[in-house]
């Protein structure tokens, strides 16, 4: 299909032709299999199974007939490959948390969303799963259906900065948050945040004039990182 139908396959991989081989190129040294008895499957091949499985949502076993390899082999390859591409591109894609990284955050924040003193957009999708054996109520939410929560925080541009996966629904969102790597190293102080600032120049503020628009200020403020949240929502939607 690569050579063939060049926009099928960009559209089947969910990539474009350029970053796959980028992405080849990084992890092919790590995923490629010796001869032995059998000519092993390719680090090409292995890598386009992991892709079509983590980009099509499809079961094992449809990844096992359409590339003609068993299931058990389907199954250890998008392990070994999702674990080698973990351990090559962690450095390169998240960067070190630090106060400079924060405040760039901020910034982005107040400069494209008029938000001081924000580092991040936070909010929680309820996931709908199959329950797990032995389970029991603990993923059973309110809906009739088993699900997890994504607990994730996004940046000014919609990107995710830090996600906590495989809450049980049945908890509140304050319990959850409570109960989360980011809640907890938030609550610990932990995350390198800055110093507070004030949100005005001069550290007080003087002749407030009108009252009653506070609120609808800070209604309109907390309205904007909704549209954030909306948006990678939608992101969510789209692919699931």
């Amino acid at each position: 299909m690569r050579y063939i139908d060049m926009e099928k396959y960009i559209e089947y991989l969910r990539m474009d032709i350029s970053t796959f081989d980028e992405l080849l190129r990084l992890i092919g040294p790590k995923i490629e299999k010796q001869h032995v008895i059998r000519s092993p499957i390719s680090a090409l091949t292995r890598l386009e199974i992991c892709l079509r499985y983590l980009a099509s949502g499809d079961n094992m076993a449809s990844i096992s007939f359409a590339f003609r390899v068993g299931l058990n082999t389907v199954s250890k390859i998008v392990s070994e490959t999702c674990e080698t591409i973990w351990n090559v591109l962690k450095e390169k894609v998240f960067p070190e948390i630090n106060e400079d990284l924060w405040k760039e955050k901020a910034n982005e924040f107040e400069r494209q969303w008029n938000f001081p003193n924000c580092i991040g957009a936070i909010d929680g999708r309820h996931m709908t799963i199959m329950a797990p054996p032995h389970s029991g109520s603990s993923y059973y939410n309110y809906k009739g259906t088993h699900s997890i929560v994504l607990l994730a925080v996004t940046d000014a541009n919609y990107c995710f900065t830090a996600v906590d996966i495989g809450a049980e629904d049945r908890r509140s969102d304050g319990g959850i948050f409570m109960q989360s790597e980011i809640g907890r190293h938030l609550i610990n102080n932990t995350l390198n945040l800055p110093s507070p600032r004030s949100i005005v120049e001069n550290e007080i503020v003087n002749g407030i004039q009108s009252a009653v628009n506070i609120r609808d200020a800070f209604t309109n403020f907390f309205c904007t990182v909704g549209a954030i949240e909306e948006q990678w929502e939608k992101a969510l939607q789209n692919d699931f």
